[in-house]
């Protein structure tokens, strides 16, 4: 007589069917917590464009009411004339900054243009007016972690033009320092429209003639840092980092090479509307010759400091 011999039946499981069972667990349960995590900051880039619309509103009906933008714009406080409140409380951007935003691009920052209005001689002494606030424009900053409303994920700037993603001719804003820059479209290329202010340390470093220490600061007393921004020796401008085109330079730029120059003489020279009176090669900008820096000429399409004959760039 034969017998068929066979294991007990067992309620367990392998060492595999286990870590099968606990990975398909663990999906399961992070899912609702990404789905959590994702409307959470959809909500969040939501708010920031919301608040946004909300303080061009109030700031358009500042302007109509005061002919100009108000000064400054601080979250917390409220936006108002006299007993006129246009906006109760300026909203804080919110929080945590999602995507690549920084912490401090995640904040609203407003900001006017400045510009110098005007200058005079005084009998013993060149002297002139700082740069003033343009209050006819503004600026307001902030960043989103997502493509959300219509516009890509990145650095969003409120004006006058509306809201959009910043693009050249917007005021560039560096981060390092709130200091803030003109830009200008020209062909393919973007440029800063006024020179670099930010300082590495350079400032506390001491010039020594025929010698580069890293030193940056004016080149006179007249020339302070609103009008004129900084010289920098090769090794700051740089930042002591030579192998880095970026140098001194915001995220995203670089200090203009030889070709980059080329490129944009190039495409300025090429177009008439930059010419002056047509001439080719006549696209010099005008220089600051009125305070006595440069040679003073009035000469049409010479360089000077005529700002309607010598300032076509």
């Amino acid at each position: 007589m034969s017998i068929k011999l066979s294991n007990t039946n067992r309620s367990a499981f392998t060492l595999v069917e286990m870590l099968v069972v606990i990975t398909i667990v663990g999906i399961l349960t992070s899912l609702p917590m990404v789905a959590i995590q994702n409307s959470r900051e959809n909500t969040r880039n939501a708010k920031r464009i919301a608040d946004a619309k909300q303080m061009q509103i109030a700031l358009e009906l500042y302007y109509h009411d005061n002919g100009l933008y108000p000064s400054s714009l601080n979250p917390g406080e409220s936006l108002s004339s006299g007993s006129i409140v246009y906006m109760e409380q300026i909203p804080f951007a919110p929080t945590p900054n999602d995507g690549a935003c920084s912490e401090e691009e995640n904040a609203y920052t407003y900001i006017n243009p400045y510009r110098l209005d005007y200058f005079y001689i005084d009998e013993e002494q060149w002297t002139y007016d700082n740069w003033d606030y343009d209050r006819n424009y503004y600026n307001i900053h902030f960043c989103i972690g997502e493509k959300s409303g219509g516009l890509l994920a990145g650095e969003i700037v409120a004006s006058p033009r509306g809201l959009n993603n910043w693009s050249c001719g917007d005021m560039l804003l560096d981060y390092r320092d709130g200091q803030y820059y003109e830009t200008v479209q020209i062909g393919d290329q973007c440029w800063m429209a006024e020179n670099m202010r930010y300082d590495n340390g350079c400032s506390s470093t001491e010039w020594v003639s025929y010698s580069d220490e890293g030193w940056c600061g004016n080149y006179t007393e007249l020339e302070t840092l609103e009008n004129y921004g900084k010289l920098y020796q090769w090794s700051a401008a740089m930042n002591y980092n030579a192998s880095s085109s970026q140098g001194i330079c915001p995220d995203g730029w670089h200090i203009s090479s030889s070709d980059d120059w080329d490129a944009a003489t190039t495409t300025i020279n090429n177009n008439l509307s930059y010419r002056c009176n047509g001439i080719d090669g006549a696209i010099v900008k005008s220089l600051s010759s009125a305070l006595g820096f440069q040679s003073t000429t009035s000469n049409e399409c010479f360089p000077g400091n005529n700002e309607q004959t010598n300032n076509a760039t």
